[in-house]
């Protein structure tokens, strides 16, 4: 276990949760080294701030559900007065085609039965934002978890100045991107590398599959190459 150190509000946490991106393990670290999470959500999302799953809640009501946690998380919204709560803010990507294909592994074993790629990228992806193509622009522009819209221009750049706000970028895989959470006294390489997600491409539509994903996430991978560049640890 990480042992804990004194922390001032730069060393409160908050960690924009994003489907498929080593999230769970993240908050487990945290959670392993003591630190107190936000109650009443194993994930360490604060009881109004889960309700964003199927509605936007107020600001005021928002933080005072933070109460005193040391670590807490946003799931299903990402909100312009978030970026404003005194904390360290961190957010962990995947590149975009493997996040995708992930959470369709998941989703496929635990909630939605027998369906194929070809189900997914027509009917499926239209229910939650982290099923639909372009979700890291969907998420970090403000939209509604279960929005219907498309995604234009406008919410591309509204997404890439909110996660340049982030204190943090991390990458799935890229150790050398987790040495943010050694500046709070807990041991990065308690992360580990994480698997990829080579081996999982096996179905036989899959070459299809992947190139009507990469023309139709276009701004995902903006996104994308942005991450990469803004990734480092903070002094």
């Amino acid at each position: 276990m990480a042992k804990k150190k004194a922390r001032e509000d730069q060393y409160r946490v908050f960690f924009f949760h994003l489907h498929k991106c080593a999230g769970t393990s993240f908050v487990e670290l945290y959670k392993q080294a003591g630190w107190k999470m936000a109650p009443g959500h194993r994930y360490g999302n604060p009881p109004a701030f889960s309700m964003m799953r199927c509605d936007t809640v107020s600001e005021a009501a928002a933080i005072e559900s933070i109460g005193d946690a040391e670590f807490f998380t946003t799931e299903w919204q990402v909100q312009p007065w978030m970026f404003e709560i005194p904390s360290l803010k961190i957010g962990i990507f995947r590149e975009p085609w493997d996040r995708y294909v992930s959470n369709f592994r998941f989703d496929k074993t635990y909630w939605s039965g027998p369906i194929t790629y070809a189900k997914y990228i027509s009917e499926y992806r239209d229910v939650w934002n982290y099923t639909k193509f372009n979700y890291y622009t969907r998420l970090f522009s403000g939209q509604p978890c279960m929005s219907c819209g498309g995604v234009e221009p406008p919410d591309l750049a509204r997404a890439i100045e909110n996660i340049r706000k982030l204190d943090a970028v991390m990458i799935v895989g890229d150790t050398e991107s987790y040495k943010v959470v050694d500046h709070t006294g807990v041991d990065s390489s308690m992360l580990g590398t994480y698997n990829q997600t080579e081996g999982h491409h096996r179905e036989s539509d899959v070459a299809y599959f992947k190139e009507e994903f990469t023309k139709r996430a276009k701004y995902d991978y903006i996104i994308w190459q942005e991450v990469l560049r803004l990734k480092h640890t903070p002094a």
